[in-house]
């Protein structure tokens, strides 16, 4: 009869599951990240089981272990240990490898003490549009470090709110932690319904922003990407540092801004508008079926016209060409 040296059929039980399991990943999604993190305590039971085996079984017999096998056990304990403590540590600090889509569907009513709502996204997509209603609804969805769907849900309220700091009211997707060592796409979709006469302010670092049928004071914000503006009347202050800014259908009034450092400008204005327009253009002309008086100041581009009777102001620089049509 052979010798049971322990340790053999612990190592050859680990090996047929790892590769039923590696197999099996052809066909259904398995989470390994779990099965490495649950496999030093599992290969601790199954040593312990056959050693309990041995002796039922041999009671008469000497423990002698298969040092090949145990080492074996050994490494798959280690890299166990080791995936679990950079797995915590990871967390700890915000790094993701995988990001999960969850959706929101949320609504809620804006007290009458609102005088504005502040949208703050890092990055994805932002679409505003103004409504005949006192409610905010949100829909769409968000990217979250999560390794699952049900993981995504449950993190959710981690990384979206929206809150109510004195007569503001804040909806804000929250960056990760440590979003410069980012391995995962964790761009927002969302549409935004606010009441149409309220105060807004929207910032997204990289994405793009589009503002529809709003009444009042808006400020558009974003690093990267483009701003697209319809049917808007009041006043507008809107910057870009990489992207173009398109604006269509508006009757400005008050002081309106409206800065790219990289990028072009293009301004449909409705009819009849009482407005005093300046525009500076770097690299690019100034155009327009407006009755532009133009000059060249320094190698720059200038522009100054009054349409009405100029009661209103909009300043436009850009690093681009700057068109402006009524």
């Amino acid at each position: 009869m052979r010798t049971w040296r322990t340790g053999t059929v612990t190592a050859g039980v680990l090996l047929i599951v790892t590769g039923l399991l590696w197999f099996l990943q052809n066909f259904i999604s398995i989470p390994f990240e779990k099965l490495l993190l649950n496999a030093w305590p599992v290969a601790c039971i199954l040593l312990g089981v056959e050693i309990l085996a041995f002796h039922v079984l041999r009671k008469d017999g000497t423990l002698r272990f298969h040092w090949a096998s145990v080492v074996l056990l050994v490494f798959v304990m280690v890299v166990s240990l080791g995936f679990n403590f950079v797995n915590v540590v990871l967390n700890e600090l915000g790094i993701q490898f995988h990001t999960s889509e969850v959706a929101i569907h949320d609504t809620k009513k804006v007290p009458d003490t609102i005088k504005e709502i502040v949208i703050d996204v890092p990055r994805g997509d932002v679409t505003v549009r103004g409504a005949e209603s006192n409610k905010l609804v949100v829909t769409g969805s968000i990217m979250v470090p999560a390794g699952d769907e049900k993981e995504a849900e449950e993190k959710l309220l981690k990384f979206y709110s929206v809150k109510i700091l004195g007569d503001k009211m804040y909806v804000q997707v929250k960056q990760k932690y440590a979003e410069f060592i980012d391995f995962t796409d964790s761009d927002a979709l969302l549409d935004i319904e606010v009441p149409k006469f309220l105060e807004t302010k929207t910032i997204v670092n990289n994405g793009s922003i589009e503002l529809k049928n709003m009444e009042n004071t808006a400020a558009l914000q974003l690093d990267n990407g483009n701003i697209q503006v319809e049917n808007f009347a009041g006043t507008l202050q809107g910057s870009i540092g990489n992207g173009m800014i398109t604006i269509e259908e508006a009757a400005l009034q008050g002081n309106s801004n409206l800065t790219t450092n990289n990028g072009a400008i293009l301004l449909g204005l409705k009819i009849n508008q009482h407005l005093k327009i300046y525009a500076e253009g770097f690299n690019g002309d100034i155009n327009g079926n407006i009755p532009w008086v133009k000059q060249t100041q320094e190698g720059m581009n200038v522009g100054e016209v009054v349409l009405g009777d100029g009661t209103n102001q909009l300043i436009m620089k850009a690093n681009g060409e700057i068109t402006v049509n009524q």
